[in-house]
């Protein structure tokens, strides 16, 4: 497996884009599933399939993340061989909420 992290820590609020390249089969969504849960949202406010020609593509928001004082807009892809998360965790109550979903609807996999 090869795997690259990008992460951009802002105090309330983190952006992290992650590519794995799996020498197996993508298994998409215990991926969506392992990941996500690794936020520690109490709640999943969304969680639906998005329309992408070379794969497939969820979109999963939670509140009450983290210690309970988050909320996350997530994005994940796969295509072949390729795993993609794209993750914006922020305060509740910071107002980051544009600029997180700016940020995970702005990733696009190219290819």
């Amino acid at each position: 497996m090869r795997s690259t992290n990008y992460q951009q820590d802002g105090g309330d609020n983190v952006y992290t884009v992650g590519a794995s390249l799996l020498l197996v089969d993508v298994n998409f969504d215990n991926g969506v599933k392992q990941s996500f849960a690794a936020l520690k949202c109490k709640i999943t406010t969304s969680d639906k399939p998005l329309i992408f020609a070379a794969g497939r593509a969820r979109e999963v928001r939670g509140t009450d993340c983290h210690d309970g004082n988050f909320r996350v807009e997530a994005r994940y892809f796969t295509t072949g061989k390729w795993f993609y998360q794209v993750v914006a965790l922020f305060k509740k109550d910071g107002g980051y909420s544009q600029g997180a979903r700016h940020f995970v609807e702005s990733f696009k996999v190219i290819g």
